[in-house]
């Protein structure tokens, strides 16, 4: 069954060989053999091309089916004795903007290394159907809202408005924002008319009553932009997919199409490799079932007895964006060990932690700087809200431009009571860290560890800046010390000081591509009452 596959998706008996390791007379042989088993051809030879049969189109989704199930005994008996292994299969569209694809499928591998991982990109309506099919685990599709995803599990990951994407010399190259009515008459460069990328695009046109010149169609992003590039139209992509595209203008579109991220996987029981897979991204395995009564209710930090409903991480744009306002805001604070010139910063690491009302942003992000001689790495807790924060003027950073919650008031989470709440009921075990860039997925590469046991003082306020630490001081004098110049922890066991009680420990990546591993937050306990 696998040479048949192999023939049927290479298209010739002389390349399957070559895709299976086996010599092409051998191959030839065992398919003719299968063909007499069956009584049927199961392909048409001719001296240029090999096509399947009727009988081979009926042959071949029964054949993935059972070679998609022999992988997963193979897989589950692997499992039983406490290793995964077999292969995990994805799709994902090239845009996918709800989770950071490299960096899941990096801590896929460093859990389960012995897993091959395979990627293939597509349509959304066919990797649907190849999820349908089995030969996908599990697939990131990027739909119109309401799009039928029937026969699998859907889960919805995000959804964000498009924008227009323009040469730098087009007359809204200057503009913030314009419509759709704006654009009309441009020559547009887009995906195939009818595939789900495209179709995106056509619904909002027609719901404003216009019509459109699609002259470009493209099956890449890359030439779309290129095209774009040199003046030869524009075209209409998720805001979230355009952070990083080069030598284009982006428009803001007050009516644009809506995109809906969703993750798809079989309605059958997953193998073992795509249920870890499926659990690093906190999806269940499972059809999900309706809330208990009572679920709704939202427990405060105080009485909080386990982690939370963890929040979705809305891929999008933020204007001005973190690094550049770090860039700003750094060299004001006192433990800043950069010159004159400025900051370099590069996104080195860091985790999230849950607002258990679901409504405050709370990350404590390392940034690295390499504008000196020698790279400087800082931590900087941020709380991004929807309103100001009563009195705390003095903590504001700035505020931003959030492409699908609007305006955010940025503080300095070591400010933010919020914050310290949420650090805390870490140090307590009431709560978990989260992974910075994957929604509803413990990190764990943060390590929280506490002597001693009970509830941590409440009334933790900043008292200032001590060296290259934040101090938060309590009752009874119990600190927290926010490290905000990072180092790597020195080698061997941690040494704790006399009066230290707990840390919270990350790693965060260095500019040459490697890793290290220090503290970020220090509990000093002081005496008791």
């Amino acid at each position: 069954m696998r040479y048949v596959l192999a023939v049927a998706e290479t298209g010739g008996f002389t390349r399957a060989a070559e895709r299976c390791h086996v010599a092409q007379s051998a191959l030839s042989h065992q398919v003719a053999r299968l063909e007499r088993e069956l009584g049927a051809r199961l392909f048409d030879r001719t001296s240029r091309r090999v096509r399947l049969t009727a009988a081979g189109e009926a042959f071949l989704p029964a054949a993935r089916q059972a070679l998609e199930a022999a992988g997963r005994a193979r897989a589950e008996v692997a499992a039983a004795t406490g290793e995964i292994r077999g292969t995990l299969t994805l799709g994902s569209i090239p845009t996918v903007a709800a989770v950071d694809l490299p960096a899941v499928l990096r801590e896929y591998r460093l859990r389960h290394p012995h897993v091959r991982i395979r990627l293939r990109t597509g349509s959304s309506e066919r990797m649907v159907e190849q999820v349908r099919e089995g030969t996908l685990d599990a697939a990131f599709l990027g739909v119109p809202p309401g799009f039928p995803a029937h026969g699998v599990h859907s889960r919805e990951l995000c959804r964000g408005r498009h924008v227009a994407v323009v040469a730098p010399e087009h007359p809204l190259a200057g503009e913030d924002e314009a419509d759709l009515r704006r654009l009309a008459a441009e020559v547009f460069v887009d995906f195939a008319e009818g595939s789900a990328a495209r179709a995106q695009s056509d619904r909002a046109f027609a719901a404003a009553g216009l019509r459109r010149e699609v002259a470009f169609e493209v099956s890449g992003v890359e030439l779309m932009v290129r095209m774009v590039r040199y003046g030869l139209g524009v075209a209409l992509l998720p805001e979230a997919s355009t952070a990083e595209l080069h030598g284009v203008r982006r428009v803001a579109l007050t009516d644009g199409p809506v995109r809906v991220e969703r993750l798809v996987h079989s309605r059958f029981p997953p193998s073992p490799g795509a249920a870890a897979f499926l659990a690093l991204l906190g999806t269940p395995d499972h059809r999900e079932t309706p809330p208990a009564p009572g679920a709704a209710h939202r427990a405060r930090p105080s009485d909080r007895k386990a982690p939370p409903d963890m929040s979705v991480i809305h891929r999008t744009t933020l204007t001005p964006g973190k690094l550049e306002l770090l860039t700003a805001w750094l060299p004001s604070r006192p433990w800043y060990r950069g010159g004159a010139g400025g900051p370099e910063l590069a996104k080195a690491g860091g985790f999230r932690l849950d607002d258990p009302e679901g409504e405050v942003g709370i990350e404590f992000m390392a940034v690295t700087d390499t504008a000196g001689p020698h790279p400087v790495t800082y931590l900087v807790p941020l709380t991004y809200r929807g309103a100001p924060l009563d009195g705390a003027e003095h903590a504001l950073l700035t505020t931003a431009e959030h492409g699908v919650l609007g305006r955010r008031w940025i503080y300095d989470g070591c400010q933010d009571p919020l914050l310290v709440a949420e650090l805390t009921a870490l140090f307590e075990g009431r709560t978990r860290a989260q992974h910075q860039s994957v929604s509803d997925t413990p990190d764990p590469d943060v390590h929280v560890t506490r002597t001693g046991d009970g509830p941590l003082p409440a009334d933790f306020t900043v008292t200032g800046d001590e060296g290259e630490e934040t101090v938060l001081t309590a009752s009874h004098g119990t600190q927290l010390r926010v490290r905000r110049v990072l180092r790597p922890a020195p080698a061997g066991p941690a040494r704790p000081g006399p009066d230290e009680a707990g840390r919270v420990a990350g790693i965060w990546r260095t500019p040459d591509g490697g890793a290290v591993r220090g503290d970020f937050v220090v509990l000093c306990e002081g005496p008791r009452a």
